[in-house]
């Protein structure tokens, strides 16, 4: 519900931006006109063509507005696991944007909402959110390539022994979980998101109250049908709990359409990454971690998956010649915390 009351308040102040704006062309327009002709015309048309133009953005503006609680429907629905019917209402608040005259089109929160539609409902209409790797190459972007090193030199010094331990614990269900992740369509190298997360500790409980492998808070964990109550917690079931976490990262990705997006908002929220959206106007993760517009834990949270990830892929390469299998006599691997997160929130460069 939250989504849809930030979609809804976005929507709102993309139609009176719609309506300001040309409101304030129309005038100028009209005004630069009237300076040339006020000595032969009559003001009469032209304060009609801004009437006009007011006209016109209004009922843009009010278009969009339909198409709000379209938008607020959908999300709902995908929340509920209705991904058909979440279709149906994205693709119907889709077709009341064609309604809106190209002139109006052309303004630039406008034209970026309705490539937000187009890509959701791509994303939801082929069922696959995307293939392949998590990343074709984790350092390959400039924005990227200095604190994803900064975290895989940590992890080659002061964070081996928790990032060993994490391998240790996810032990022989990594292939099981990896299938869960992979028949859904996702990366099954988000495997590796449980040992950022809890250090793969199916016990692991947070002071927030997130508990299991994949660090569900209650509300989470009840959306995506984990029960919990005296006698039962899925939480820390981690089949049932990978089920949960594979919908909700499908569904974060549907949502964003960008992998690191999606695991910015599986850690700060969805709410807080579309608010920093609507807020700036900025849509790439590198960027709002430049900017300092994320939480700290976030702005290192999805470069820690990151390298994590790097070292799955060559672990001779980063020191890693053997992960050691559980052992039943290592109390850390069946222990229950309140557990600290995994990967650190000083000493590396924020920005």
């Amino acid at each position: 519900m939250h989504i849809a009351h930030e979609t809804g308040r976005k929507l709102t102040r993309i139609a009176l931006g719609i309506a300001v704006c040309l409101m304030i062309c129309s005038t100028i327009t009209a005004a630069q006109t009237v300076e040339k002709s006020a000595r032969t015309s009559p003001m009469a048309p032209f304060l009609s063509d801004i009437e006009n133009g007011i006209n016109r953005a209004a009922s843009a503006a009010a278009t969009v507005r339909r198409a709000g609680p379209l938008v607020e429907q959908a999300q709902l629905q995908l929340s509920q696991g209705e991904r058909g019917e979440a279709l149906a209402s994205y693709q119907e608040a889709r077709s009341l944007l064609e309604r809106i005259p190209p002139s109006i089109m052309t303004d630039a929160l406008l034209r970026s909402f309705s490539k937000d539609l187009d890509r959701i409902i791509s994303s939801l209409g082929s069922g696959q959110p995307t293939g392949g790797a998590l990343l074709p190459d984790p350092l390959q972007q400039d924005d990227s390539r200095r604190v994803i090193r900064q975290y895989l030199s940590y992890y080659q010094g002061k964070g081996r022994a928790t990032l060993e331990l994490g391998w240790k614990r996810m032990g022989a269900y990594q292939p099981t979980l990896e299938a869960i992740l992979q028949k859904r369509g996702l990366p099954p190298e988000l495997v590796y998101l449980g040992i950022t997360e809890s250090g793969f500790n199916r016990w692991a409980l947070s002071p927030k109250q997130a508990r299991g492998i994949w660090q569900f808070i209650p509300t989470t964990a009840a959306r995506y049908g984990l029960a919990q109550n005296a006698g039962t917690d899925d939480r820390i079931d981690p089949i049932k709990s990978t089920i949960a976490a594979a919908e909700y990262l499908k569904d974060l990705y549907a949502t964003f359409g960008d992998w690191y997006l999606a695991l910015a908002a599986y850690n700060a929220g969805e709410r807080r990454i579309q608010t920093v959206m609507a807020r700036t106007g900025v849509r790439d993760f590198w960027e709002m971690r430049k900017l300092g517009l994320l939480p700290r834990e976030t702005a290192n949270y999805v470069p820690a998956v990151l390298a994590t990830i790097s070292i799955s892929r060559d672990t001779g390469k980063f020191g890693y010649l053997s992960i050691v299998t559980p052992s039943s006599s290592d109390p850390r691997l069946k222990s229950h915390v309140v557990f600290a997160l995994p990967f650190p929130q000083e000493g590396l460069t924020y920005r």
